[in-house]
């Protein structure tokens, strides 16, 4: 296969996994946004190249970095993926969710490493489990496996408690949000727009968000999606400034001092 960049690995993976009908695509972008089998998954991908010096040539590394938007995620039920990927061999690294996730914005960088020969190992089909010296486990696989790992992920993670946070038609849901606190998935979005557009208009906001969960919320207007879009901005708007004020009494308190 030819190499990808970030761009076309996204439009990739999103062919392959539409083929499975048990998998949903709510959204793709820096951070993925899946149904499997009903359940809520976010997936987040990063290079896995060379832990660099003084590491062994066998060592590689993939870096989870801070973003809002893992506040979100972390304080949520939803499964939190972290895949590393090894460009040169077509192979994915996913490390344990459970631990994986507790670390979430834990530092400007969080490093999770892997080894060249096992990835160079893997053959299509495989699923090959490892672990660290510190025990962290993790499970390599090739890009075109992605599918059946996500369907099979508690075969390699057994301690793995998913649960469904994403609520979807078949549930009960009678196709209205009544806020956007209430969806998690939904306040992601929100804060991921942000961070991509400071200045993104309200009008914008609501279109992503009607057409990313319609298909979920499909009794809701755009007057409905305007009403809880604008109740949530302004509740935001009112956090921001009171972190803001806070942040200057410190400021001043520390300059009195």
């Amino acid at each position: 296969m030819k190499k990808l960049d970030k761009d076309s690995l996204t439009k990739y993976i999103r062919q392959l996994l539409q083929l499975e009908k048990d998998i949903v695509i709510i959204s793709d972008g820096s951070i993925t946004h899946l149904e499997v089998e009903g359940k809520d998954f976010y997936l987040y991908i990063k290079s896995l190249t060379y832990a660099g010096n003084p590491y062994p040539p066998n060592t590689t590394r993939a870096q989870l970095p801070q973003r809002a938007e893992f506040d979100l995620i972390k304080n949520s039920d939803s499964v939190f993926l972290f895949l590393g990927y090894d460009e040169e061999n077509e192979v994915f690294s996913c490390w344990d969710p459970i631990r994986t996730k507790k670390r979430l914005n834990e530092r400007k960088y969080v490093s999770f490493f892997s080894r060249l020969n096992q990835q160079e190992s893997v053959r299509q089909g495989q699923f090959v489990s490892a672990s660290l010296q510190n025990d962290f486990k993790y499970t390599l696989f090739k890009l075109n496996d992605l599918a059946r790992f996500l369907l099979d992920i508690d075969k390699y993670f057994p301690d793995l408690k998913i649960s469904t946070n994403h609520p979807s038609k078949t549930d009960n849901n009678d196709g209205l949000l009544k806020s956007v606190d209430d969806d998690t998935a939904v306040k992601l979005l929100i804060e991921e727009l942000f961070n991509d557009n400071d200045n993104i208009s309200t009008l914008a906001i609501i279109s992503k968000c009607m057409n990313e969960y319609g298909e979920y919320y499909y009794k809701m207007s755009l007057k409905d999606w305007h009403i809880i879009i604008l109740d949530y901005l302004e509740k935001r708007n009112e956090r921001l400034e009171q972190v803001s004020l806070l942040h200057m009494s410190n400021e001043f308190d520390s300059e009195q001092g």
